[in-house]
């Protein structure tokens, strides 16, 4: 609870990119993937993620059956 830890402030930002953390002034920071820099170190949070593509389907009749997630882009 943040009344245990009254001296803590957190703070929450979302970024695409592959930001530099240090550079950027945070203490911490959760990517989804494995691509971190060089100096980085990294514990696992989760388990892996898995992802579905949830459709009608008059929309994959229509549209097609994507087989990469840059087809849902079209």
């Amino acid at each position: 609870l943040a009344s245990d830890y009254p001296g803590i402030t957190l703070e929450v930002v979302a970024d695409e990119g592959f930001a530099n953390i240090v550079e950027q002034g945070f203490d911490a920071g959760i990517r989804l993937g494995e691509d971190l820099h060089n100096d980085m170190r990294a514990v696992r949070l989760t388990p892996d993620l898995r992802f579905a593509i949830v459709a009608t389907p008059d929309y994959f009749q229509r549209h097609g059956e994507p087989t990469h997630p840059q087809d849902l882009l079209q």
